[in-house]
């Protein structure tokens, strides 16, 4: 069960990386001057080229053949993009408000890399104690020879 859970788990953590550097291009889109359909429909060319793993999770992130609104609206109630929905429904309302979606995407980007670094940091906190002993049995007293044996070696050598 345990297994199962971590595989989620990192499913998750590769499919909020692929949406923040989804979101990096539709910024950088935006913030050249397009539309935010055309934005979107490149951006999702760009990672589909550069990504040379496929997912469910990208798949249904690309296909806006029905409209950008509609598309937003099947995203936020799609239940494979888990804690992403409410995101997707907020982008919709913004989008069809009229809202700047520069500031919006941007915001997004940053809240999703805040989300991803807290994460991280809850995942390092929880590390074992005996895989940090490892670490320091293994690590420490190389690297302490490394940074201590040349000055010895050149004690040594003076008169």
């Amino acid at each position: 069960m345990a297994r199962f859970n971590l595989s989620i788990k990192l499913e998750q953590r590769k499919n909020r990386a692929l949406f923040i550097r989804f979101l990096d291009f539709l910024e950088l889109f935006l913030r050249a001057g397009f539309e935010m359909t055309y934005a979107w429909e490149r951006a999702s060319q760009i990672l589909l080229r550069e990504t040379k793993a496929q997912s469910y999770f990208l798949s249904l992130l690309f296909q806006t053949h029905d409209g950008l609104s509609a598309h937003l609206l099947k995203l936020s109630q799609e239940p494979q993009m888990g804690s992403f929905r409410p995101w997707f429904q907020v982008l919709k309302q913004l989008y069809e408000q009229g809202a700047g979606m520069v500031e919006v995407v941007e915001g997004l980007g940053e809240a999703l890399q805040q989300e991803e670094k807290n994460d991280l940091e809850s995942h390092l906190r929880q590390l074992p104690t005996k895989l940090q002993i490892l670490l320091i049995l293994f690590f420490f007293p190389p690297t302490v020879l490394l940074l201590i044996l040349p000055l010895l070696s050149s004690l040594n050598s003076i008169p």
